[in-house]
């Protein structure tokens, strides 16, 4: 939890022309590759979501394609993920199939930490006792790959055990696909 709050510090610092700290704004990511061990990189990746919208002035698709660029995969999902994930706060409304057309921007590999990271932003900045509605309608959208529908689901039902008491939390089971159900 120490390092998540020094990144995101910084990523606010960054954006603060106070500090005038240098930033790439084509490649906000890239100071998480210069981190010396892998738990820093990890903890940049994932908080740097909110340096990586600003610094291309919300243009989801551009940020998406810094994070999808960093070269080691699997912090390349992670920076992905987070970024849908803060993305989701200004997307609360219109047609899900817009972020799943956002998502297709993304190289095939990363798709799902795409769709992903928006269920989970749904559930974090959605309408109280009603955040996960838009995260299920994501999920079962039929631009979504079977595949990914599994995860998806499964990251709802997570964040939602992890969020709300049992029983609301059961109420928001019965209403996933029953094959969906299992986490």
């Amino acid at each position: 939890r120490c390092a998540s709050g020094v990144y995101n510090s910084l990523a606010i610092l960054y954006q603060d022309p106070q500090y005038q700290l240098p930033l790439d704004r084509a490649h906000p990511f890239a100071i998480c590759a210069e981190q010396k061990t892998d738990i820093y990189r990890l903890t940049c990746y994932e908080q740097m979501n909110t340096l990586a919208l600003w610094a291309t002035g919300g243009n989801f698709k551009k940020a998406a394609a810094d994070a999808a660029s960093v070269s080691e995969p699997e912090f390349a999902a992670v920076a992905l993920e987070s970024l849908a994930s803060w993305a989701a706060h200004a997307e609360l409304t219109g047609p899900v199939s817009n972020i799943v057309t956002e998502c297709g921007s993304v190289p095939e590999a990363l798709f799902a930490s795409c769709i992903n990271g928006f269920a989970a932003g749904y559930i974090e900045f959605g309408p109280p006792e009603h955040e996960h509605e838009r995260a299920l309608a994501l999920c079962s959208d039929p631009g979504v790959p079977a595949s990914i529908k599994p995860s998806c689901y499964r990251r709802v039902l997570w964040l939602t055990s992890t969020s709300r008491g049992a029983e609301a939390q059961a109420a928001v089971c019965a209403t996933v696909p029953e094959q969906f159900r299992v986490y």
